[in-house]
C-alpha cells in the first residue's frame, strides 16, 4: 500500500476518523510559514482562513469592476443621448468621433460610409473608401482588435493622429443579418490599448449604436 492507496482509502471512507478519533489528536503537519508542526485541526483552520482571504480578495475584485462597469454604462449612455438629441444630421458623424474622444479617452477615431444619400457626399464620413477595405469589412463577424499592420482604415485618422499603433475596427451595420454600410475605427499609440486578445462585447455595443444615428444618412 503506497499513499495514494491511502489517501482513496480514507476519501472513500468518511467515517474513518469517527471510528478512529484519537488520530486527529495525534497528526501534526509542518506549518507552510515558519515549518514548525502544527496539529491537523489547525493546519485546517489555517487552510480555511487562506481560503477566506482568496475569497475576499475576489470580491473586491469583483467589486472593483462593478463599479468600473457602471462607470462605462454611465458614459456610454451620455455619448447616446447626445446622438440622439443632435438634430443636424450631417454633423452626427463628427459627434460621433468627439464623443468616443471625449467619453471614452480614445486618442483618435475616424468613420466611413458607403451607403449614404447624395445630399452628405461632400462629408468627410462620405469619402471614397477602397473595394479591399469593404470586402474586408463585409467579412468581419465582430469587431478586430490589435496592432496596426498598415490598415488603410488607419490613414483615415492620420491628419489627426499620426502614430497609430492599435486599432480597433468595428462595422457599422443596420441589423445584425444586413451587410456592412459603413466602418468605425479606433486608434491608439498604445500597442496594447487594442489587443487581439480583448473582448468586443463593449464596442459591438458602440458600432450598433453607431450604425443606429448614421443610419439616418442613408436617406
Amino acid at each position: 500500500m503506497n499513499e495514494d492507496d491511502v489517501a482513496i482509502f480514507i476519501q472513500d471512507n468518511p467515517d474513518f476518523f469517527r471510528r478512529k478519533p484519537w488520530l486527529l489528536g495525534s497528526i501534526e503537519l509542518p506549518d507552510p510559514h515558519d515549518g514548525r508542526a502544527v496539529s491537523l485541526s489547525e493546519r485546517q483552520a489555517q487552510i480555511l482562513r487562506e481560503r477566506i482571504r482568496t475569497l475576499e480578495a475576489n470580491l473586491s475584485d469583483l467589486t472593483r469592476h462593478g463599479r468600473d462597469n457602471d462607470a462605462i454604462g454611465e458614459r456610454l449612455a451620455r455619448w447616446a443621448s447626445a446622438l440622439l438629441a443632435e438634430r443636424d444630421e450631417a454633423s452626427l458623424p463628427q459627434r460621433v468621433v468627439d464623443g468616443l474622444k471625449e467619453a471614452f479617452g480614445v486618442p483618435a477615431a475616424a468613420v466611413r460610409i458607403w451607403e449614404f444619400a447624395p445630399r452628405f457626399a461632400g462629408l468627410d464620413c462620405a469619402s471614397a473608401v477602397p473595394a479591399d477595405v469593404v470586402r474586408f469589412t463585409a467579412s468581419m463577424q465582430a469587431p478586430f482588435c490589435g496592432l496596426n499592420a498598415d490598415f488603410a482604415a488607419a490613414s483615415w485618422m492620420q491628419a489627426d493622429f499620426p502614430d497609430t499603433r492599435s486599432l480597433a475596427l468595428v462595422p457599422l451595420r443596420a441589423d445584425p443579418d444586413s451587410a456592412p454600410f459603413g466602418l468605425l475605427t479606433l486608434g491608439s499609440d498604445d500597442p496594447h490599448r487594442f489587443r487581439n486578445d480583448m473582448g468586443t462585447a463593449f464596442l459591438s455595443r458602440i458600432g450598433q449604436l453607431t450604425a443606429a444615428a448614421l443610419t439616418r444618412l442613408r436617406g
